[in-house]
């Protein structure tokens, strides 16, 4: 018999929770292959729940455990930081990085290292005016130069607490938001009319404000949103992006178990992305609800707003 495993942490009405989600299914799936996500209604709203086969995981926090076990085997090296090469101020031609990452894809022994080459197909030089430049994907939100070192303290720093408190727990946000946060979460929002202190010289900053676990969770969801460049910017899944300052992004929450083929194949419906989403298909589909946020950009950085429920 299949197991159920509430997620306590991992809600839908946020764009980092629902990514956490995501990234939590895809890292114990390493292991436990075949495992499945839904989403339970509740009385804080939706939350996520992990179906697997019965075993050693009982509860949340084995599954976290599970979890921390894969994540640590990538943090030495992991594929994300190959964003590196994107960040410097001069262009570069990386074409040979994306030739020899899509033969990786093709073999099964390099495909895990490849998985994230989806993320930086962006990153081939297209004309943005009169020069090349590489279009980043719409879930880079913190600031270029800024970027990769927020990535490697991500990496670096999470520890299994930080896994347990955001797949087994109420978020408490306790964590430190300076240099440690991809700016997912709409509680990053910090603009100088929202608070008494300027952004970069909030104490509250260094102590507490994100979910570190959760930002760590969000990485490993990254290479379920490809995406490709255009005149416009990045066509990546999930997102519309109409310019710089009407971006958005959509995600559906399923009430029926789905595996990883299942889920991709949901977000990338192209009824999610529709002004009003047709309710009636979807719920057809076993699609209960969909929400929906815009990206701002906030001078070097991008922020996304709170989400919005578009259908239901």
């Amino acid at each position: 018999m299949i197991q159920r495993i509430l997620l306590t942490g991992l809600k839908a009405e946020t764009l980092l929770g629902f990514l956490a989600a995501l990234g939590t299914l895809r890292a114990f799936d390493k292991k436990h292959q075949g495992t499945r996500l839904s989403w339970q209604q509740s009385g804080s709203g939706w939350t996520a729940v992990l179906h697997i086969e019965p075993g050693d995981c009982t509860n949340a926090e084995s599954v976290a455990d599970q979890v921390c076990l894969e994540l640590e085997n990538s943090k030495a090296s992991h594929p994300i930081l190959a964003w590196e090469r994107f960040l410097t101020k001069t262009f570069t031609d990386e074409s040979g990085f994306f030739e020899s990452a899509a033969r990786a894809a093709l073999t099964k022994e390099a495909a895990e290292d490849a998985e994230f080459a989806a993320m930086f197909t962006t990153q081939l030089p297209t004309t943005q005016g009169e020069a090349l430049e590489h279009v980043d994907h719409p879930f880079r939100a913190a600031r270029k130069d800024y970027y990769l070192g927020n990535l490697k303290s991500v990496i670096e720093n999470t520890m299994r607490e930080h896994i347990v408190r955001t797949i087994a727990r109420p978020w408490d946000y306790l964590d430190a938001m300076a240099n440690q946060s991809l700016r997912l979460d709409h509680g990053d929002d910090r603009r100088h009319a929202y608070q008494w202190h300027a952004p970069t010289e909030d104490p509250a900053r260094q102590k507490v404000g994100c979910m570190l676990g959760a930002n760590r969770l969000a990485i490993e969801a990254f290479p379920l949103f490809p995406c490709i460049p255009s005149s416009s910017g990045a066509m990546a899944t999930g997102f519309t992006c109409e310019s710089k300052t009407r971006t958005w992004i959509s995600w559906p929450v399923w009430t029926a178990p789905c595996s990883l083929p299942v889920i991709s194949a949901l977000l990338n419906l192209a009824a999610l992305i529709e002004h009003e989403p047709p309710t009636a298909i979807l719920k057809h589909m076993g699609i209960a609800a969909v929400f929906r946020s815009r990206r701002l950009p906030v001078e070097k950085n991008k922020v996304f707003l709170p989400p919005v429920c578009v259908a239901s």
